[in-house]
């Protein structure tokens, strides 16, 4: 459970312009240029058979690093922006998908990590015989026990996040979530 505040302070903390360079600014940047090229990979990706050798898992990857790249523009500079430009809308929408977005979030980093082992262990399994070859159907199965485990050690977020309405606090300071936890968890 995420540590609040019970009280609410007379002037919420307000997000500084270095935060707001480094988060909003670089991190968005370095988040579109990553989409942008995650893309342009799956673009060359699809004139292959993808489907049928062992760039499936490089498939997989690029699309789960898309995903992970959107969770992170959801939630940290969203949060940035309605705190520092105080953006009512921004507000009340951060707080009703934040707990969906960073369980999305932490699963699908953990998928990529599994991914990644997965994918290592197949070239290490083929590089002691140069004759053993996965089949298709053995790489989907790997990738959905991969998405099954990744799900079940990271799914439990969910309920580990929650909101507390402070009811005597003025709107903006009436939702509280501690980004720290939320960072954390991420990095």
């Amino acid at each position: 459970m995420i540590e609040i505040n019970d009280t609410c302070a007379e002037d919420p903390p307000q997000a500084d312009a270095f935060r707001m360079i480094l988060i909003v600014g670089i991190g968005t940047l370095v988040c579109t240029i990553g989409i942008v090229l995650n893309s342009f990979l799956l673009l060359s990706l699809r004139r292959l058979d993808v489907f049928r050798s062992n760039l499936l898992y490089l498939f997989f990857l690029a699309c789960l690093d898309i995903l992970v790249e959107l969770c992170f523009m959801l939630i940290f500079p969203s949060s940035l922006v309605w705190d520092y430009f105080r953006v009512e809308f921004l507000y009340t929408c951060w707080h009703f998908y934040i707990k969906y977005v960073s369980t999305v979030g932490q699963v699908l980093i953990a998928a990529s990590t599994l991914l990644i082992v997965a994918a290592s262990f197949e070239r290490y399994i083929c590089s002691l015989r140069s004759s053993i070859q996965f089949s298709p159907q053995r790489r989907f199965v790997s990738i959905s026990i991969v998405g099954t485990c990744a799900l079940f050690m990271k799914g439990s977020v969910f309920f580990e996040l929650e909101l507390q309405i402070l009811p005597h606090c003025p709107p903006f300071q009436n939702l509280r979530l501690d980004l720290s936890e939320i960072t954390r968890r991420y990095f």
